[in-house]
Formats: structure tokens, C-alpha cells, sequence
């Protein structure tokens, strides 16, 4: 799911991806990837499957094979923890271990854009697939369009300097409808269509949000984490609880929607 620089990233955070992050606003959005890849039938594979997040929802809406491909073998380690009844594969997103035709439907949640060939990787997704089959592919909206995000990744760069906030500022690095579109384009991807999503992101508090950044998701080194909680709450204050402290915002994603062709 990832290049050479955030490849170690996600090698060390599977665990604070899990624990801060999926329940915030992750698993909501699987269940709206689930619900546009339309009814279940035989294979799904899943692009960039991280921790797996989306193969409990996929199996629940009844999906008879689930196929995660992800280059990082801890975040693998960590699905095939979560979900045993699914098969686990580490791969390429531009080159997919996965014959022309063979999936009945492709999904890949926010995987788009730490893969260093997009183009390639909507090209391999509609190989995949069978022609017809439903390809769904979601990425975060802009930054400026998500705040709160904006805030973290403020305080990030106030405490660890811009290295800090690289991965996060990639995660929103694909937010313009248009641009996407003309990824689809390039892709050549059959049926090809964008569309917008939102939902809110919780997190249980701002201590619990600077352990996960100070971690591995941003700052890399737990030690900090206190100094990054004070960078935090200013930043936070307009979105935190005050009798509870969690935190709540509004967050905006993108979905690119199309038909697999089953051939290269």
C-alpha cells in the first residue's frame, strides 16, 4: 500500500492503526465500500488491505472468498490475526498476484494514495475483475476540506517539524474529484464514475489521539507524546467535549466507482 518512505510506517503501525484510528472513522467507511460493491458473490479482492478492516464487513455481507493484497508484512500479520477465514497475500498494487477475471469484485479503501503507480494499480484492479464486476476505490478528501485533520496535522509539524505530518498529509493528498477523475481516465477503467461521502470521526480523547501520533503514525517516538497532547488541544478545542474530552469532526472522503474488463 505504500512507497519506500512510508513503507516502514506501516510495517510499525498496524497495532496504533487499530486501536486509535479503525474505531475513530475506519470501520464506518468500510461498511459504505461493502454496501457499493452491491450484493455478495464468490471472490472479493481487497487493494491495500492494511489490517484488514474491510474483510469482516465483506465476509458479514456474505462474501464467499476474501483476497487481501498489501506490500506490508506487518499490517498482513496483523489481518490474518483479525481474520483467519481470509486469505492474506503480500503483493504489489501495480502488479496483482491474481489472475484476468478471477474476482467477481474489487475494493480498495484507502490505499490510492500511498501507491507509487495509481494509474497502474485502477489498471490492475478492472484485470482482475470480471467484466461487469464492481470495482470501488476511496480515498480522503482535501485537507482544507477536513479541519480537524488539519489541526493534527498543524500540531504535528508545530512538535516534530514537517517530516512529522508526512504521512498524514499524504493520506489527503488525493482529495480533488477532478484529478481522480482523470486517474479513472488514464486507467482507461470502465464505467468510471466519482463520487462524494462523509462521516464523523470520534476520537475518546486528546491524550489517546497524541499517543497515537507521537507513536508510530506520526512523530515516531512515544516519548513525546505529552508535548504533542499540549499541541493538540488548543488546536482541538472547537471539536473536543469538554465534560467527556472526545473529540468529534466532520470527515470527508471520495469514492472512484467502475466495472472490471476481466483482461489487461
Amino acid at each position: 500500500m505504500s512507497d519506500s518512505r512510508t513503507q516502514p510506517i506501516f510495517d510499525t503501525a498496524a497495532a496504533a492503526y487499530d486501536d486509535h484510528l479503525v474505531p475513530a472513522f475506519f470501520d464506518e467507511w468500510a461498511a459504505e465500500v461493502t454496501r457499493r460493491l452491491g450484493p455478495a458473490g464468490d471472490v472479493v479482492v481487497d487493494v491495500g488491505c492494511g489490517s484488514g478492516v474491510l474483510a469482516p464487513h465483506l465476509l458479514v455481507a456474505g462474501w464467499q472468498r476474501v483476497l487481501g493484497v498489501d506490500p506490508s508484512g506487518g499490517m498482513l500479520a496483523r489481518a490474518a490475526t483479525h481474520t483467519p477465514g481470509a486469505a492474506w497475500v503480500q503483493g504489489d498494487a501495480a502488479a496483482l498476484p491474481v489472475d484476468d477475471a478471477q474476482a467477481d469484485a474489487v475494493a480498495s479503501s484507502f490505499a490510492l494514495m500511498f501507491i507509487p503507480d495509481p494509474v497502474g494499480a485502477l489498471r490492475e484492479m478492472a484485470r482482475i475483475a470480471r467484466p461487469g464486476g464492481h470495482i470501488v476505490v476511496s480515498t480522503w478528501g482535501a485537507l482544507h476540506d477536513t479541519p480537524g485533520f488539519g489541526a493534527i496535522c498543524d500540531a504535528l509539524v508545530h512538535v516534530g517539524g514537517d517530516d512529522a505530518a508526512h504521512l498524514l498529509r499524504r493520506a489527503f493528498s488525493m482529495g480533488d474529484a477532478s484529478a481522480l477523475s482523470d486517474l479513472a481516465d488514464a486507467a482507461d477503467l470502465p464505467d468510471r464514475r466519482v463520487a462524494t461521502h462523509r462521516v464523523t470521526a470520534r476520537f475518546p480523547g486528546v491524550q489517546a489521539l497524541a499517543a497515537a501520533y507521537a507513536t508510530a503514525l506520526g512523530l515516531g517516538d512515544e516519548t513525546r507524546a505529552g508535548e504533542l497532547e499540549q499541541a493538540l488541544r488548543p488546536r482541538l478545542e472547537r471539536w473536543t467535549d469538554p465534560g467527556t474530552d472526545e473529540i468529534s469532526f466532520p470527515l470527508t472522503g471520495l469514492m472512484i466507482e467502475g466495472s472490471g474488463r476481466g483482461c489487461a
